[in-house]
């Protein structure tokens, strides 16, 4: 059985804004998830 998984968001803010944001993602000063709520993103290989 093949699976899709789509999230979309629209945020309006700069892209730059946003790269900084995106920048965190799964570092100890993660900014984009709610590692308070959730276990903490690990990557393998980075974004």
């Amino acid at each position: 059985m093949k699976v899709i998984n789509i999230h979309n968001r629209q945020i309006n803010q700069p892209k730059t804004e946003l790269a900084k944001l995106l920048k965190t993602l799964a570092t100890d000063s993660d900014m984009m998830l709610a590692t308070d709520k959730w276990s903490p993103m690990k990557l393998d290989k980075g974004l």
